[in-house]
């Protein structure tokens, strides 16, 4: 048995051809697409969770320099109460209303 081919046949050959190779290469585009969305996404993520990371280290570091700053300013404030009380003055007496004559 010799099959023949006539131009229908290779015109319909050529065609599903065509047809089965698009199909493959859209399955290929979308398998792709769909990996470099993944990749974006655990990427994008994980700029996330760094800059997440970063703020908290940071936050860390200005509640540390406003415990230290607040230590000072207790200081400060006994030093300036003990220079008042040495002499004889109050911070209400400094602070507080007098009259001009």
């Amino acid at each position: 048995m010799n099959p023949q081919f006539d131009t229908k046949t290779l015109i319909s050959l050529a065609t599903f051809l065509a047809g089965a190779g698009s199909a493959v290469w859209g399955m290929v585009r979308f398998y792709a697409d769909g990996e470099k969305k993944r990749y974006a996404a655990e990427r994008d993520f994980t700029h996330l969770r760094n800059n997440q990371d970063q703020m908290r280290q940071s936050i860390q570091e200005l509640t540390k320099e406003i415990d230290e700053l607040s230590d000072d300013m207790k200081t400060l404030t006994a030093v300036f109460n003990v220079m008042l009380a040495q002499r004889g003055e109050s911070v209400s007496g400094i602070l507080g209303y007098k009259k001009r004559d």
